[in-house]
C-alpha cells in the first residue's frame, strides 16, 4: 500500500459512516502506518499446519495421504491452495521425486543429469517451477532435521525415513543452509521472469558444487 492510499484508509477510519465495521486482512502490518493499526482490533491468526491440511483433504475429498501431505506442505497454510494443487493434478509422483533426483545426481556429481533435469523444470510453467523450489525448500528441511537428531518434528512419512536417512548421511553440513538461499533465488528469479533455463542450471550447478 503506497503513502495515499494509505492516508485515505486512515481518513476513513477515522471518519467511518455511522453503523459500519470494516474486517482487514493484512500479511505485513509491520508494513502499515502505526496511526492505521492504533485504529484496529488486532486478532493474529496461525496457518493451518500441514497436517491439519492433509486430515482436510483426506476425510473431505478422499485424496491419496501423501499426495495431500505434498499438497498441504506447498500450499504453506492455505486450505484452498491446497484443494486447488490437487485439483489440477499439479502434485505427482514424478515430481515430488524431482528433487530425490537432483540431490543423487549432485552427491554422484554427474553434471550431465544435473543439466537434463534442469532443462526438464525448465519446461514447466512457472508455477509449477515455485511448486517445485517450495517442495525442495521443505525436504531439504527434513533432512536437515534427520541429520540433526530431529525425525520427530520432521513431519516426514515413514516410507521416506530410509531415504532421508541416506541424504543426511552423505550432505555436508554447511549444504543445508546454502541451498535454501540458492531455492529462494531461484523463486525470486522465476517471478522476475528470468529465463528458466539459466535459473534452473545455476540452481542445479550450485548444488552440484556445495552439496
Amino acid at each position: 500500500m503506497n503513502a495515499e492510499a494509505a492516508n485515505k484508509l486512515l481518513k476513513l477510519l477515522e471518519e467511518p459512516p455511522l453503523g459500519t465495521y470494516f474486517f482487514m486482512i493484512c500479511h505485513q502490518p509491520d508494513k502499515l502506518l502505526p496511526t492505521i493499526l492504533s485504529r484496529c482490533q488486532v486478532i493474529t491468526l496461525q496457518p493451518s499446519s500441514p497436517e491439519e491440511i492433509c486430515d482436510y483433504l483426506c476425510r473431505h475429498l478422499n485424496a491419496d495421504q501423501d499426495k495431500a501431505m505434498i499438497a498441504a506442505r506447498l500450499a504453506k497454510g492455505s486450505f484452498g491452495r491446497a484443494v486447488k494443487l490437487l485439483k489440477e493434478a499439479e502434485i505427482t509422483a514424478d515430481e515430488a521425486h524431482r528433487i530425490e533426483d537432483i540431490l543423487d545426481a549432485a552427491l554422484l556429481h554427474d553434471l550431465t543429469k544435473l543439466i537434463g533435469y534442469a532443462e526438464d523444470l525448465a519446461e514447466l510453467g512457472r508455477e509449477r517451477q515455485k511448486d517445485f523450489c517450495i517442495y525442495a525448500e521443505s525436504y531439504i528441511r527434513k533432512i536437515f532435521m534427520f541429520a540433526n537428531n530431529a525425525q520427530s518434528i520432521s513431519f516426514a512419512m515413514q516410507k521416506e525415513y530410509s531415504l532421508l536417512n541416506k541424504y543426511a548421511s552423505s550432505i555436508k553440513a554447511d549444504f543445508y543452509h546454502k541451498a535454501l538461499i540458492f531455492l529462494d533465488l531461484a523463486i525470486l528469479a522465476i517471478g522476475s521472469n528470468v529465463n528458466s533455463k539459466l535459473v534452473f542450471i545455476d540452481l542445479c550447478n550450485r548444488f552440484y558444487l556445495y552439496i
